[in-house]
């Protein structure tokens, strides 16, 4: 009787230990994969694959719907991930033989990664220097010379392009005050940072930050160089993480506030829920160009509240507010006075969330 309890017990043990194995061997490996993009293409059953330093990997159609496909300056669609449009001063098509960053599991069964993110750009350069000369004689259609390399502002969304659809450039006008202003010409001799690719010859740039330069608009501006949120569940109980920094401009040099609103789209109609309206400190020589960054939980769903503040912000909007007096708090508002331009204030663009 004994033999056979520690007969059985044994059995019972070992069939745990294989079933706490399976469960092991059962589990998703986490995989992450950097390298060059050899192929983007769309297998028999209709699946966006990708091949990155020779893995093979699937890219889900909800990473398209969760905003987890990325180029250096915007949310990319399944079909531009995809495109075969080739971009200026390269002969690869798309973003093949460009770099992918790629984080995900191992799917054992399909020999496969599957993509949890996905970030492509045509090549990771950065150039970094003094603006060494300005048109004409920087080269042609070059917005300066820095460091004595040509650099050339990407297409942007109206251009007209083909080469848009991929890389969006940053900003209006593709140059930008190193707060995030947006300029029209930047100086000579001032500090620079470009951020694009290098190809035939030319520094092809999504955007170029200077130490100092003339406005786009003369007018008080306020703008997002950086917005990240986090969500926490159980939404109902607890609000959502953010981080978002940015600049503003007054023409004066007075201070000024930029106010945040989070945007929700409400049986189609765009409601704007003040997050918070941090006041600027001077980041520059000069005062007209300053700096801010709020951080903060946002509110929990509450019955009756139109905008869903349980969830993390996907898309900001600022706008300049006075260094004194009180924001409008939403907008559409029930005070009519309020639904012109925020109350009176500058309302600035749109600017996406990054959600972690």
């Amino acid at each position: 009787m004994k033999l056979l309890q520690k007969a059985l017990l044994f059995a019972a043990l070992g069939a745990a230990a294989v079933s706490r194995l399976a469960a092991q061997v059962a589990a998703p490996t986490p995989s992450s994969i950097e390298g060059t993009i050899s192929e983007i293409a769309v297998n028999a059953a209709g699946e966006t694959i990708m091949t990155v330093v020779g893995v093979t990997v699937l890219v889900p159609a909800s990473l398209e719907t969760d905003q987890l496909i990325t180029s250096p300056s915007k949310f990319l669609t399944l079909a531009q991930l995809r495109s075969e449009t080739i971009l200026p001063g390269r002969s690869a098509l798309g973003f093949r033989q460009g770099t992918a960053i790629i984080t995900g599991t191992w799917d054992r069964a399909n020999s496969r990664m599957v993509a949890d993110s996905v970030f492509v750009e045509p090549a990771e350069n950065v150039l970094l220097g003094e603006v060494t000369a300005l048109p004409p004689e920087a080269g042609p259609n070059a917005v300066a010379a820095i460091n004595g390399v040509q650099v050339v502002i990407l297409p942007g969304a109206n251009s007209g392009n083909p080469a848009a659809e991929l890389l969006p450039r940053v900003g209006t006008t593709g140059l930008r005050h190193e707060v995030g202003v947006p300029l029209t010409s930047i100086l000579p001799g001032a500090q620079a940072a470009a951020e694009g690719y290098f190809a035939a010859g030319v520094f092809n740039a999504f955007v170029v930050d200077a130490s100092d330069g003339v406005p786009l608009v003369n007018t008080a501006q306020a703008v997002v160089t950086r917005a990240q949120s986090t969500e926490r569940t159980p939404n109902a109980t607890r609000g959502d993480e953010f981080d978002v920094r940015g600049g503003t401009y007054s023409p004066g040099g007075a201070a000024q506030r930029a106010a945040l609103y989070r945007v929700d789209t409400i049986n189609n109609v765009k409601t704007y829920t003040l997050i918070g309206a941090p006041v600027a400190t001077v980041a520059d020589v000069n005062p007209s160009f300053r700096t801010w960054r709020i951080t903060g939980t946002t509110p929990t769903l509450r019955a009756g509240q139109a905008p869903v503040l349980g969830t993390a912000p996907r898309i900001v909007v600022t706008a300049i507010v006075p260094a004194v007096g009180n924001p409008v708090a939403t907008y559409p508002s029930a005070n009519a006075a309020n639904n012109t331009a925020f109350g009176g204030y500058v309302k600035s663009e749109e600017f996406e969330v990054t959600v972690r």
